[in-house]
């Protein structure tokens, strides 16, 4: 089978666009879990608000040493990564 210039190219595209419309589909259904857990998250991280948007990195990092972590699906995200995914 020969693969010409312009089957790469539609391979290409068509693999890229399954793959982000395949992920944020995904994490948009399964984010959503507990209302009180989801309430509590929400509660903790609008204290340190102001934490999370100078040192995101710092604030993973002590979410993950003290095991404010849920699991969705197959990965593990602390309370700030969840914070900044829902701010988008």
């Amino acid at each position: 089978m020969k693969l010409t210039r312009r089957k790469f190219i539609y391979i290409f595209i068509s693999s890229i666009f399954i793959l982000l419309f395949n992920n944020s589909n995904v994490f948009e259904d399964t984010l959503i879990f507990d209302q009180e857990l989801k309430k509590n998250i929400f509660n903790f991280n609008q204290k340190r608000l102001s934490n999370l948007k100078k040192n995101l990195k710092n604030e993973i990092k002590e979410d993950l040493i003290n095991g404010r972590t849920i699991w969705v699906q197959n990965k593990i995200y602390t309370y700030a990564e969840v914070n900044m995914i829902n701010s988008f």
